[in-house]
């Protein structure tokens, strides 16, 4: 009698088997395990003790699932040039070779691919309704996303499969835009030279101007912050997977997505772990900044718009901007940027002009004038969320012994992280405040003191 698992590791040795067929190298001290009861599908674990630098596996180039690789590109005078943007030329692809089915040579790794994912695109708007005033769910962009679809990959995909309608297409479109934004890497070039910052990521205009493809097995290792042991390297010839550390037998092998905060790790990638905790922020919207500082400081309209047209031209105007937890690294919840346009905004109209001249912008100080404005902020911020953290927290302890789907306990996570972050940096603004009003006080006591 067949048990339920049959068919998921029947395809995992497949896949596997196909792998080394097309002549990938696969260590033996690794396997392809089955990860579903811990909510993580499949997963690479060691199956005995690796050394650091390790290598797990590589994958020939020509295995790598890239729109240049795929059928899609011998297609092209059909379906016209390539697309400007390389992850709907990607999505084509996956499209293409998806409805391909045996005749693909990818067929065995289309077969391991979720079919299901958790990810916020998928989330229905009463379940969205969950992350209350979390920014995330505005960047969620299905709108955004079902018109690029229609526009370009629904006309190409018709060119071939006229069988297929709008609906089919664009459900397709969601899938492989989903397994894409959850899998797919940036492919580097062996001829060109890509600048990466100190932790070693490309920069983010670098990063959308790569070509983004598939790389089988390479994607089956999860990530979970700073449990990263292992990456990928880009040869010649092939991709590989090393260690960055010994591994013992037993232990799960992980990639690095990097300090993504569990709201875009929800975004993105459809689950949370604890470890991405640290990298949690509540965004704080140009506008609310902006109207906050011209509310409590009566600020003039026109020069406020004059400050902004000249920031924007710097290229250093946000729509958001970030407030985060502090760290050893940065102990400020407050990035620069924000303070910037604080103090731009509160700036005489003659200091802006002696600024503006020399093409300047303020230094990213903190002030008492912009403490108060920030203080403002985050408590507009934190009145836009429905319940308070305290509610969520009380909430949350419910969990364990209640039924509750896992997408709502997803939400209340990320808002309770989100409502952490609002309450520390508003602690940390009053207290600023009331060390300020001590030192006042002390000081009109010596001055008392030295009169009498």
């Amino acid at each position: 009698m067949a048990v339920p698992n049959d068919s998921f590791q029947a395809k995992s040795e497949a896949f596997l088997a196909w792998l080394k067929e097309k002549g990938a190298m696969v260590n033996d001290g690794i396997a392809l395990a089955d990860l579903r009861q811990s909510g993580k599908g499949r997963g690479v674990v060691a199956t005995k003790d690796l050394a650091e630098d390790e290598t797990l596996f590589s994958i020939p180039r020509p295995l790598v699932l890239t729109y240049e690789a795929s059928s899609v590109f011998a297609e092209h005078i059909r379906l016209g040039n390539q697309l400007a943007d390389p992850w709907l030329n990607l999505i084509l692809a996956m499209i293409v070779e998806y409805l391909r089915g045996s005749e693909s040579q990818w067929k065995p790794y289309f077969d391991v691919l979720p079919r299901r994912f958790d990810s916020l695109m998928f989330w229905s708007p009463s379940e969205l309704e969950e992350l209350q005033a979390s920014a995330v769910v505005h960047k969620i962009g299905k709108e955004d996303a079902d018109q690029a679809f229609r526009e370009h990959v629904v006309p190409r995909v018709t060119c071939l499969h006229e069988e297929l309608d709008e609906d089919d297409i664009l459900d397709l479109a969601h899938r492989m835009g989903s397994t894409v934004m959850s899998y797919a890497f940036d492919i580097e070039s062996d001829k060109v030279e890509i600048d990466l910052d100190e932790e070693g990521y490309a920069s983010e205009d670098e990063d959308e101007s790569l070509p983004k493809g598939m790389v089988p097995l390479a994607d089956m290792l999860n990530a979970d912050a700073a449990r990263n042991n292992a990456r990928l390297f880009y040869e010649k010839d092939e991709l590989v997977m090393k260690t960055l550390c010994p591994v013992k037998a037993g232990e799960e092998l992980f990639n690095d997505y990097g300090p993504l905060p569990r709201s875009d790790l929800l975004r993105r990638y459809g689950y949370l772990t604890d470890n991405y905790q640290a990298y949690d922020v509540t965004e704080l919207s140009q506008d609310l900044v902006v109207q906050t500082a011209k509310s409590i400081e009566d600020l003039n309209e026109t020069e406020v718009e004059s400050r902004l047209t000249y920031l924007d031209f710097l290229a250093i105007l946000e729509d958001g901007y970030d407030v985060s937890r502090p760290s050893a690294d940065s102990p400020s919840p407050f990035p620069p940027e924000l303070l910037v346009l604080l103090a731009m905004i509160v700036l005489s109209r003659d200091e802006f002009l002696k600024l503006k001249s020399r093409e300047k912008t303020p230094k990213p100080t903190m002030t008492p004038q912009l403490e108060r404005i920030l203080l403002c902020c985050l408590e507009k911020r934190q009145a836009e969320y429905e319940t308070t953290l305290e509610e969520d927290i009380a909430l949350k302890s419910t969990f364990e012994t209640s039924h509750v789907p896992e997408r709502k306990i997803m939400a209340v996570e990320v808002r309770i992280g989100e409502k952490q972050v609002l309450a520390s940096a508003i602690a940390s603004l009053r207290n600023s405040e009331s060390a300020a009003m001590t030192g006042q006080d002390e000081t009109r006591a010596n001055k008392r003191q030295r009169i009498n």
